[in-house]
């Protein structure tokens, strides 16, 4: 076998050229789910001595003021994850931002608003389902204008209020 033969077919039995091919930079590989579970707790282990290590900080200074006479407002622990690897400050804030307004509005992972999918469903289901909202609506609409209507009857004629000013309301 000649030289040209023999690379001809190193060539052919070669695997496709996937990039680096080394096991730990293999995604899903025993070594890098290995090596990715160690990094997880080697974060979380930091973070555990970090935020005792700050808290007894603070409490020191809080000694140390309350020595002196002096207060010091409490810390406020923010319940959100640390910068990740490979985020930018700006998408730090900007998860932090919208983590924050989540939590503020009582968001959960289910959608305040209900939804249902008509792509599955029959003609005559679609028609049935749209009547049932239809009627839910209208009666949502009357309960609105009956509400409405008892709040102003409760409320005081402004002659009542004003008995003795003709003038009163006037611009």
């Amino acid at each position: 076998m000649d030289e040209t033969t023999r690379i001809q077919n190193s060539l052919e039995n070669r695997p496709a050229n996937t990039g680096n091919q080394h096991e730990r930079y293999r995604a899903g590989s025993p070594l890098s789910n290995a090596v990715e579970e160690w990094l997880g707790k080697l974060v979380k282990e930091r973070s555990r001595i970090a935020i005792a290590s700050a808290a007894e900080a603070r409490e020191r200074y809080r000694l140390a003021r309350a020595v002196e006479g002096k207060t010091v407002r409490g810390h406020t622990y923010h319940k959100h994850a640390p910068q990740q690897f490979g985020e930018s400050r700006q998408e730090y804030e900007r998860r932090i931002h919208r983590d924050a307004q989540r939590a503020r509005r009582h968001a959960n992972s289910k959608p305040s608003r209900g939804w249902t999918d008509l792509s599955t469903m029959t003609a005559e289901e679609k028609a049935e389902h749209q009547r049932v909202k239809a009627n839910e609506r209208k009666a949502k609409e009357r309960r609105r204008k009956a509400d409405m209507q008892n709040n102003a009857a409760s409320l005081p004629d402004v002659a009542e209020i004003h008995p003795d000013d003709d003038s009163w309301g006037m611009f």
